[in-house]
């Protein structure tokens, strides 16, 4: 029997449509969510303390350049550089002393107040002779089984960057010390004098600022970080990183690479 306007023929294609309606879901379920999956994956920081006159620094730098080219590893690669070896008879070009007053804070809770170089940190919390790469193999290792890092969002507007803070659990919600660092790479330099004399370095991801913002409380907030206070030169990436005063693990971060080699 056939109603007015309800047919057998309109019933089966309404049925032919739902069900495909249905298989497109699944498809798109199943391509779709693990590249979110992959894009919200926690990100991993990576920071060398190396100086142009430290003689057993250069292999580090080498490691470090090459996971920082690696765009598809999920890391934050930052080469550190820092100015209590400038009176070997070679000044680093890259040195900055907010780098030095850095790894001295890592120093004080992870090396008994010792400060070395080659030196990596990872996460803030995994601190070993940057030049073993087995060593950075095991520390990128534990840092996935750990309690993840907080994605910040670092995104490009007018007049400088828009900082996503994300909200933390309510009981981590503390004060947090919250830096914006600036990076330029492939920075090769003739080191005339010193351990490292006659040779020429590569070096990737040299930070070239950390600028300290206010305090930050573990909740949800954007903030904004003005182009002029920001280096004009070279400016190849932007990093923010959120962890406790004075050193320690950090608990959030987020990059936005300008350049990619």
């Amino acid at each position: 029997m056939i109603y007015a306007g309800f047919s057998k023929v309109t019933f089966y294609d309404e049925v032919r449509i739902n069900l495909m309606r249905l298989i497109l879901c699944i498809a798109l379920m199943l391509f779709t969510c693990p590249a979110l999956a992959a894009d919200a994956k926690a990100p991993i920081v990576v920071e060398l303390f190396s100086s142009q006159s430290c003689s057993s620094c250069p292999p580090a730098d080498a490691i470090l350049g090459e996971i920082a080219h690696n765009v598809d590893n999920g890391l934050i690669v930052l080469g550190c550089h820092v100015t209590y070896w400038d009176h070997l008879r070679w000044k680093d070009t890259l040195s900055i002393p907010e780098c030095t007053e850095r790894q001295r804070d890592y120093a004080a809770i992870l090396e008994q107040g010792r400060s070395y170089t080659p030196n990596m940190v990872v996460n803030g919390k995994h601190s070993f002779i940057g030049a073993r790469e087995h060593e950075l193999d095991s520390a990128l290792r534990k840092a996935t089984l750990e309690e993840p890092v907080a994605l910040i969002g670092v995104n490009p507007v007018a007049d400088g960057y828009d900082i996503a803070l994300p909200e933390l659990p309510a009981g981590q919600r503390i004060p947090y010390e919250l830096n914006v660092i600036t990076y330029k790479t492939n920075q090769s330099v003739d080191i005339k004098t010193g351990e490292n004399r006659g040779k020429k370095i590569t070096y990737a991801h040299a930070v070239s600022s950390i600028i300290r913002l206010a305090p930050w409380q573990g909740n949800k907030e954007t903030r904004t970080i003005k182009s002029y206070q920001l280096p004009s030169d070279q400016l190849h990436g932007v990093v923010v990183l959120a962890q406790p005063v004075r050193g320690g693990s950090i608990r959030a971060a987020g990059e936005y690479r300008i350049y990619f080699n």
